[in-house]
């Protein structure tokens, strides 16, 4: 497909589009003239140079609660580094492992004496061998004497008699705190100027950030735009303008990874297909691609124009020489990096083995699960939010695949190494002398390790496992399915194999990012090199210029028309397969963003994609209510809320429907829906017999309520109604009991991730059922 050069805005798709009505109210073209003139307070935060950072530290002085936790993590950040550094210089090199050696018996101490001596002790036996216990004294006394001073010894070190390596390691970790502290010392200015705009601009109490949503800080922000005039080329700002500029590198990165033009898949000789997608090769991929030198971006909001207009064959191998640099320094830093992360793994895995329990068989979301579990313009805290949520029901779905034989011999294998365990506790409880022996101590420790991984493979025998139940909730959370054919093969182990390549263990994670300062510079040389005429094509083909907002990837403008995929957004999208989104990261991202911030206007295609998506969420409802012979206790009764307590819903026969998603989803879509429905359109009977219902208890009760529009024409049948049906909607509204534009009450995160969710398995559902007739009939709906 050839490309073309994209411009376009928020609210007005394209610039061959109409305007939509929200802009013929809110015009953007405005000049310098029409700014009234700043008072020395609005000095300051008028016309910004650069608002991606100064957006990105708004919002991450919230996420990091106030300056002073920002200033307390960088400060033991630093120390952190100098200990590390410090305590492997100490275990490397400033001590003397001779001198370790002299703490070693004087004398062998065999079990047998051991025995022996336990049996004098306890029974006061006279037993032939053990003359007495003045020996055991004797070598504890020579242990407790041991000088440490003659252990812990840097003498050699300062006086030049180890390796020159040794030194270079240490002045590169040297110079690379003394950059990390100019770092500091620049965001913590950059922050401090960030908190009085919270103080002056927003009148935000920064000793209280903790009691602030970002909802709140988000409104803030736009209305003091109408004030400061922080960026020159609006007037009005919305929560797409922000979010795009916040996230503008990580929309561009989730992009690629969905159109696969970073390899994230290798085959291995006799292991088969893995993954290897590192914390260390994602940070080398966003310096080569955005912010480092030689990338194509010339500032943090602008795509170099040669890469717009310029030769791709050129372009491609000016990109290539840049990653071959790339991996050749990296390959130059690999030991320091790698000797880096040793310790740091190591310190990491044993504070967690005191704080967890079991955690060499715990699991964690891989950093590749990270990218393609996340939607385009999700803001950290929700998405961290979402995996933190999901985690246990994951890992129950992981451990209901447990292999009955291996239970069964770990179950005995952990019997017969606990009675072994508890033996020597018991003998270094009767006598200390065990603990100078050089066996018992490391024979406690192979047993306790043994035992931990004999435990992760026990099944609990007090839980029951649905495999189905257990990934149709870890789907409502994540938003993704393991793989395209998730629904109805949950109990096979092709599924669990796909999801656990993204719900990794926490070994093979820490062993993956040890391993990785040795494996990045090959991957980029071999990997990514190739791929550079790929890349080239990817962002003159996918990036556009946002008036107010500069370069930003086009996937990240929520617009089904242009990226979606029709077997996800039915007749919706006009994308060719290049053009297309995978896994419906288009839609989903459209239906979280507009469930998250309500009053954002999306492009029209993309509303009418919500539309749809309402409707037939609401028709499923229908047709889940008809098979129930008695109306009262239909599922749909839900359709409609009850009451509003506390900003959430609650809903008559609440446990009767939970398992009805498309019931929820529908509440949950029509909840934000703008498009409300006219006097004249018409309800199905029940559902205005139950709204009628709901509206007289509500009535009485003397509560403020709300109600979602109903369904559009639709009949018992799943058809177009015939007239004569009245619709509740306008009589709620006449009434006073429902606002007229919509219900806009926020949620909490925990009631706006339910609402979602119910959407995204709606959303898998019709997928499922669009993939299968067009399999089957050649088109995407029935």
């Amino acid at each position: 497909m050839a490309s073309r050069p994209l411009m376009s805005q928020y609210v007005r798709v394209a610039s061959t589009e109409p305007e939509s009505a929200a802009e013929d109210d809110h015009p953007n073209e405005f000049s310098l003239s029409d700014i009234a003139p700043p008072s020395k307070v609005d000095r300051r935060w008028s016309l910004i140079k650069d608002l991606d950072k100064f957006f990105q530290s708004i919002y991450y002085f919230w996420y990091s609660k106030g300056f002073f936790c920002l200033l307390l993590e960088e400060v033991l950040g630093l120390m952190q580094f100098v200990f590390i550094i410090f305590l492997a210089i100490l275990l490397l090199v400033g001590i003397d492992y001779n001198q370790v050696m002299v703490m070693a018996p004087t004398r062998n101490i065999s079990l047998n004496t051991i025995v022996k001596n336990i049996k004098q002790e306890i029974l006061g036996m006279n037993v032939t061998g053990v003359s007495s216990n003045s020996s055991f004294d004797i070598n504890i006394e020579n242990y407790r004497q041991l000088d440490v001073k003659g252990i812990v010894n840097f003498e050699h070190f300062l006086g030049g008699d180890i390796h020159s390596m040794w030194y270079f390691l240490l002045a590169c970790a040297s110079i690379f705190w003394l950059h990390r502290l100019c770092g500091v010392v620049y965001r913590l200015r950059e922050m401090w100027e960030v908190r009085g705009f919270y103080r002056d601009a927003l009148g935000v109490n920064t000793s209280e950030m903790e009691n602030y949503t970002w909802p709140e800080i988000q409104d803030l922000v736009i209305q003091a735009q109408t004030r400061f005039h922080m960026c020159v080329d609006k007037t009005k700002l919305t929560e797409l303008d922000l979010s795009n500029r916040i996230l503008r590198q990580k929309n561009f990165m989730l992009a690629l990874i969905n159109k696969d033009k970073i390899q994230t898949h290798f085959f291995l000789p006799f292991w088969g297909r893995r993954t290897f997608f590192t914390e260390e090769l994602k940070y080398l991929y966003e310096m080569i691609l955005f912010w480092g030198p030689g990338s194509p971006f010339s500032d943090h909001s602008t795509l170099q124009k040669s890469f717009r207009r310029g030769d791709k064959a050129e372009l491609a191998a000016k990109l290539q020489r840049v990653i071959t640099w790339y991996a050749i320094i990296s390959l130059f830093l690999s030991p320091l990096i790698f000797i880096w992360q040793v310790f740091y793994s190591t310190f990491t895995i044993v504070e967690l083995m005191e704080r967890k329990k079991g955690v060499l068989g715990m699991r964690r979301w891989s950093p590749l699960a990270r990218q393609q579990l996340r939607n385009y313009n999700e803001l950290d805290h929700i998405f961290q939010y979402r995996l933190n949520t999901a985690y246990w029901p994951a890992d129950k779905y992981v451990r209901s695949f447990m292999s009955p034989v291996l239970a069964i011999l770990a179950r005995h294998v952990a019997f017969v190494f606990a009675a072994l365990l508890a033996v020597a506790l018991i003998f270094a409880m009767v006598d200390e002398t065990l603990l100078i022996t050089n066996n018992v101590p490391l024979t406690i420790a192979g047993l306790g390790v043994v035992l931990g991984v004999c435990r992760s493979l026990i099944p609990d025998e007090d839980e029951s496992h649905n495999p189905r139940e257990l990934m149709e909730y870890v789907v409502k959370l994540t938003h993704y399915g393991p793989s395209e054919d998730w629904k109805g093969q949950e109990h096979t182990l092709r599924v669990r194999e796909s999801f656990c390549m993204q719900f990794q263990y926490r070994l093979n994670f820490w062993i993956e990012q040890t391993l990785s300062p040795l494996i990045a510079p090959f991957i980029l040389f071999f990997c990514l090199r190739p791929r550079a005429l790929d890349i080239v094509s990817f962002f003159r083909s996918f990036t556009v210029t946002v008036e107010g907002v500069g370069d930003v990837c086009s996937f990240a403008q929520l617009n089904v028309s242009k990226h979606g995929n029709p077997q996800w957004s039915s007749e919706r999208s006009n994308a060719s397969q290049t053009e297309q989104s995978e896994n419906g990261k288009t839609e989903m991202s459209v239906v979280a963003f507009k469930l998250n911030n309500p009053a954002w206007l999306p492009p029209e295609e993309s509303r009418r994609f919500l539309a749809d998506l309402r409707d037939s969420a609401g028709e499923d409802a229908l047709r889940t209510s008809m098979t129930n012979s008695h109306p009262t206790q239909d599922p749909a009764h839900s359709l409609y809320p009850s009451m509003i307590s506390g900003g959430w819903t609650t809903y008559p026969n609440m446990s009767m429907f939970q398992s009805n998603h498309a019931a929820l989803a529908f509440q949950s879509l029509a909840a934000v829906d703008g498009d409300q429905p006219s006097p004249g359109e018409t309800v199905h009977p029940i559902l205005a017999q139950q709204a009628e219902e709901s509206a007289a208890e509500i009535q009485a009760e003397g509560r403020a309520a709300t109600a979602f529009p109903p369904l559009r024409q639709v009949s018992p049948t799943g058809m177009p109604a015939q007239p004569g049906f009245t619709s509740i909607y306008p009589s709620l509204v006449s009434s006073g009991q429902v606002p007229a534009g919509g219900w806009r009450r926020p949620l909490s995160h925990r009631q706006m991730l339910e609402s979602i969710g119910h959407a995204a398995l709606h959303l898998q559902e019709t997928h499922r059922r669009r993939r299968d007739n067009f399999s089957q009939y050649g088109r995407h709906d029935p």
